[in-house]
């Protein structure tokens, strides 16, 4: 879900990471898998998994997340790439 106010857990996590003052913090991050978005990304039908209108939801999604978070101290790392490349790049960096 990509309402900050359905989801308490993440909500009470930046409360915490805020109150401890934690440097580090949390980095919320949304990933637009391409297995599920873009022209390549088809059933096994070969319709579209992630038609227009519903792109155009989940980008707004995004953003309202986005300023949502931003409004709690906290930020959204947004990606286009498989989730589990698009970790391993980032946890590869920082290290």
């Amino acid at each position: 879900d990509l309402r900050l106010h359905d989801n308490p857990a993440l909500t009470r996590t930046i409360d915490l990471a805020k109150k401890e003052n934690s440097e580090e913090g949390i980095v919320p991050m949304f990933c637009f898998d391409p297995r599920v978005f873009g022209n390549g990304a088809t059933s096994e039908f070969g319709s579209l998994k992630c038609g227009a209108r519903r792109a155009k939801f989940v980008i707004e999604s995004v953003e309202d997340l986005r300023k949502s978070l931003e409004e709690k101290g906290s930020g959204l790392l947004v990606a286009h790439g498989k989730p589990e490349d698009v970790f391993e790049d980032m946890f590869q960096g920082a290290c």
